[in-house]
């Protein structure tokens, strides 16, 4: 039954994705990026940082997300990426795992802008909200599938994990919550527009892609939101 199951190929490949772009993050900071990047190299990199993705570069929404500022910050991020994701792929299929983890991704990053438009943020955490937030929403699609055993057990774990995040975010000035808040509720709702209808079905179907147009319409608006939400230069 092992063999069976497909590879998590794009869970590595995100994986590997970022551990490249920090180690030239460290090569091209002599090292400083390893422990403390400064806020310049930060946005030099590809950081999120609304005075520019909110004009001239909105590809920032996407870069931030493979931008990690520190050592223990991308540990942390690919220890629980690496696990979430090679689930998010065995239900959903790698398409549509890439899907939620854009989405949820930008989405954060929408949401952190409008929580603080001129602060500089980086990291994969939206993404990986957005992917228990879609595990959330597998789950409660598929209920029917599952023992009611395995998904209370599997729920409060999920559960657990995004208040004890939240908690210890709210302690801390240095973590951005307003992105993980962001970011699971968008990759709920992606969850959700890509929902397979069966078990391992992973093809998109129509009504698949006049979600996602819904969806990506209410982060157009979100974007609009977020430039009116600017200080006045």
């Amino acid at each position: 039954m092992q063999e069976t199951l497909p590879k998590p190929y794009l869970t590595r490949a995100i994986l590997a994705a970022n551990i490249a772009i920090f180690i030239l993050m460290a090569i091209f900071s002599q090292g400083q990026a390893i422990l403390s990047p400064t806020g310049e190299f930060l946005l030099a990199v590809g950081a999120d940082y609304g005075p520019l993705a909110l004009s001239s570069e909105p590809w920032r929404l996407v870069s931030s997300m493979f931008i990690h500022i520190g050592l223990i910050h991308i540990m942390m991020n690919m220890y629980v990426l690496q696990d979430i994701c090679t689930v998010i792929e065995l239900f959903y299929g790698s398409q549509k795992l890439l899907i939620i983890y854009l989405i949820a991704g930008i989405g954060g990053s929408l949401i952190s802008l409008y929580a603080n438009p001129i602060g500089i943020s980086a990291g994969a955490s939206g993404a990986v909200f957005g992917a228990y937030g879609a595990l959330l929403a597998f789950f409660q699609a598929h209920r029917q599938q599952f023992t009611s055993n395995f998904i209370e057990k599997r729920s409060q774990t999920i559960i657990a994990f995004i208040i004890y995040n939240l908690a210890f975010g709210a302690l801390s000035k240095h973590i951005d919550n307003a992105c993980h808040i962001g970011g699971l509720i968008f990759g709920y709702l992606a969850g959700h527009c890509v929902m397979p209808k069966k078990l391992c079905e992973f093809q998109f179907r129509f009504l698949d892609l006049i979600r996602l147009f819904i969806l990506a319409s209410l982060m157009i608006v979100l974007y609009f939101l977020d430039v009116e939400r600017l200080p006045l230069k």
